[in-house]
């Protein structure tokens, strides 16, 4: 018996761009085969094979490549409505959407990370090269050597003579913790809980998630999909366990002839920091109103512009406090050098 075929794993922007530009040809009134011959993004031989042997477009995508399951889901509900090129043009723009939002938050650590990085880089120069050479001296004169310098002395040490050990623990814990993050839920949810506790960094985190969450929300409702399916197939869609566990069972909630709002606004009452207030008041309005997909959309503007703002004074905050501990690093370790000479001079003078 033949091994199914391993499906190809395409990068959200080349889903953007494969989606953007098959939704230009079909609204030009090319057919759905000669656009995909058109697009040139993607191999899409297979998936023309299979359509022309009767396979939806939307199954011969699955079952060659890889993609967000929105895509598909996208695509599928466009086959079944008759708007396949808007469904995909839509499908572009929040792929697009999603990735420009994550571009901003990685943008915005890569100076912190590059001065993290050089910090790391002086401080390890320092005690492990510099340092080294002036222990003999400082040991050769038999004086009482401060706290500091002894400190980095142990440091120092440690690292040259057992780097062997040090590296086995390291990969040793990396990998134990490894296998314990994708075993057990728990260490997700409090990992989550504690980074939604610190400062700016919370509202980025919470921001780009919700946004994540109701951005799909909001078009596939807007697209006639049912609420239920819309937010089994969003829980299905996240990768992270506490809010498709919440999607999971709003889900349920809803099948059962309950009020979404309802819902939001119980887990709001315990869980603030996962879902605000203003979810569940959002969500009402959309309720009374038969507007919910509007609702989604407000509350994607919303939090999208929450990160936003906290990122701009994240940026504001973070230079200063990087440089004090730079400062205190790289400082700390000089003083342990220099303390010890001024010690020897003192000695000397005496």
């Amino acid at each position: 018996m033949s091994r199914p075929k391993k499906r190809k794993q395409v990068p959200t922007f080349t889903q953007s761009q494969f989606a953007a530009r098959l939704s230009v040809f079909l609204k030009a009134g090319i057919p759905l085969v000669e656009s995909l011959h058109l697009v040139k993004i993607i191999d899409c031989k297979e998936i023309i094979e299979r359509i022309s042997a009767g396979q939806t477009c939307s199954g011969a995508l699955y079952s060659c490549y890889k993609v967000n399951p929105l895509l598909f889901q996208m695509i599928h509900i466009g086959e079944r409505s008759g708007t396949l090129a808007q469904a995909l043009e839509q499908a572009s723009r929040l792929l697009q959407k999603n990735l420009d939002q994550k571009k901003k938050i990685v943008g915005a650590f890569i100076y912190p990370g590059f001065i993290a990085i050089a910090t790391l880089g002086i401080a390890g120069f320092l005690v492990l090269y510099i340092f080294p050479k002036i222990i003999p001296l400082l040991l050769s004169m038999n004086i009482p050597l401060p706290l500091l310098t002894r400190v980095v002395m142990f440091v120092s040490d440690s690292v040259l003579h057992h780097w062997i050990l040090l590296s086995a623990v390291f990969v040793t814990l990396l990998a134990v913790f490894v296998v314990a993050w994708k075993r057990f839920n728990f260490l997700q949810k409090v990992a989550l809980d504690t980074v939604l506790r610190i400062p700016f960094i919370g509202s980025i985190f919470r921001g780009s998630i919700i946004a994540e969450l109701f951005g799909p929300l909001h078009i596939l409702l807007a697209n006639g999909e049912s609420l239920p399916n819309s937010l089994a197939l969003i829980g299905d869609l996240t990768s992270h366990s506490f809010y498709s566990k919440i999607l999971s069972d709003a889900t349920v909630q809803v099948n059962n002839g309950g009020s979404l709002s309802d819902f939001f606004q119980k887990i709001s009452q315990t869980k603030s920091r996962y879902i605000p207030k203003l979810i569940s008041e959002m969500t009402l309005m959309g309720e009374k109103t038969g507007g919910i997909a509007n609702a989604c959309e407000h509350i994607v503007t919303i939090f999208s512009s929450e990160v936003d703002e906290s990122l701009a004074r994240l940026s504001q905050l973070i230079e200063p406090i990087l440089m004090l501990c730079m400062g205190l690093i790289v400082g700390s370790i000089a003083l342990s050098i220099i303390l010890p000479i001024y010690e020897i001079t003192n000695h000397l003078t005496k």
